[in-house]
């Protein structure tokens, strides 16, 4: 009689072998970069890359959409930098006093409802 220990049930040997948790995984793909491709989406961007013009459009595109995310920031009504009396200032991030600045922006209303 042989009492060895009987190892627990993995959690393949309690999956019903009608399953789809019981078929065969695909081995897994080698890593390139950071993000996994198939074969077929491999060939589709080599294929990409290799039409030159689609492929800087797409990063123009892409460019042109980052920038259009600050846009707000970039078209405002206050100026990002400006230079008054040899002093630099950012009017865009700082509220300066009405006395300091060149008057060409407008100043923060103090008035309440």
């Amino acid at each position: 009689m042989n009492l060895a220990p009987v190892p627990p049930p993995t959690s393949q040997d309690s999956v019903p072998l009608a399953s789809p948790a019981a078929s065969p995984v695909a081995p897994p793909l080698p890593r390139e970069g950071f993000i996994r491709l198939s074969p077929l989406n491999r060939r589709r961007l080599a294929n990409f890359r290799a039409n030159r013009r689609g492929y800087w459009s797409f990063w123009i595109f892409l460019i042109l959409f980052v920038l259009s995310l600050f846009a707000e920031f970039i078209a405002n009504d206050r100026p990002i930098v400006a230079q008054y009396k040899g002093e630099w200032l950012f009017p865009v991030f700082v509220d300066y006093p009405k006395k300091n600045s060149a008057a060409s922006w407008p100043a923060p209303t103090t008035a309440t409802l």
